[in-house]
């Protein structure tokens, strides 16, 4: 149902290798960092824990993300999200203090305070004093520059840039299926309800017409095939028609996708789910026209 597509972060990727964690060694989950700078290490680490005293003076555990970010990357100060700021009853120019991992209390100045953006994190410090408090601060992953040697050590392992960028996109593309599938198996059954629920009530209205062609030779063979062959052909209209109401949005779609992407991005039908829902429909719907017909034709 999805095709891969070219990502922004493939697209920077292909220039660059990447040094990571080797998965392979690992059971859980890995936060990958996303795209670092040219010719250099990841922008942003791991969070680091840290107690800080909220608005109603309780202690609260917070997660701190050292940046190297330019914008951000300035010791003794730290930009904060709206909404932690609102909880912790702090505003841009105000001295705050943090506990940082190691236990130490470091005073720093709220320069910011910006709408929330989980990419970049609710409270961020310098990436340098982050790590001196807390040493296991590190990032997953480091992005290495074209045609720089990358040597794993131990516990990590050396990427290809374009593979790494594709396994990123495949894990989105895997829970896009599994929704897009589920979405379908409703759809296509609510269709095939309402395709035999409208063959039954057809079948239904023209008992008069069976009984006159039955008593005008017709056998009961026919009729049957007769009420299978009219569904059959209102059901394949339908599924053409509505094929053809999908394709104008689905090509718009597919156009803004081109644009996000920056590459060529068309329209494309996955053959099989289709032949599925289009048949699923006309044989629940030909069995209820035929069912009905018959059950009228005894009467």
């Amino acid at each position: 149902m999805a095709e891969p597509l070219q990502q922004p972060d493939q697209a920077l990727a292909q220039q660059r290798g990447v040094l990571g964690d080797d998965h392979s060694k690992r059971h859980g989950t890995s936060t990958w960092s996303r795209v670092g700078p040219p010719g250099g290490l990841e922008t942003r680490s791991r969070p680091s824990t840290a107690a800080v005293r909220a608005a109603d003076g309780a202690t609260t555990a917070i997660d701190v993300l050292g940046s190297r970010d330019p914008a951000l990357d300035r010791p003794g100060q730290a930009v904060l999200g709206r909404t932690l700021a609102q909880r912790l009853g702090v505003r841009a120019g105000q001295e705050y203090g943090v506990r940082l991992a190691d236990g130490a209390t470091v005073p720093v100045r709220i320069v910011e305070v910006l709408p929330d953006g989980p990419a970049r994190g609710a409270f961020v410090m310098s990436r340098a004093e982050v790590r001196a408090h807390d040493p296991a601060a590190l990032g997953d992953d480091i992005f290495v520059p074209a045609g720089a040697r990358a040597t794993a050590v131990p516990g990590t392992a050396v990427h290809d840039a374009e593979r790494y960028a594709l396994d990123d996109y495949a894990t989105d593309a895997r829970l896009t299926d599994a929704l897009a599938a589920l979405l379908i198996a409703v759809a296509t059954g609510y269709g095939a309800l309402a395709a035999a629920n409208g063959a039954a009530a057809a079948a239904h209205a023209r008992r008069r017409d069976h009984t006159v062609l039955a008593t005008v030779g017709g056998t009961r063979r026919q009729l049957l095939a007769l009420a299978a062959r009219e569904t059959a052909v209102t059901v394949g209209l339908g599924a053409a028609l509505g094929l053809l109401a999908a394709l104008p949005p689905l090509a718009a779609t597919a156009s803004g996708l081109s644009r996000a992407a920056g590459t060529q991005v068309g329209p494309h039908l996955h053959l099989p789910t289709l032949a599925v829902a289009v048949l699923g429909s006309l044989l629940t719907a030909v069995a209820a026209g035929v069912l009905t017909t018959w059950r009228g034709l005894r009467k």
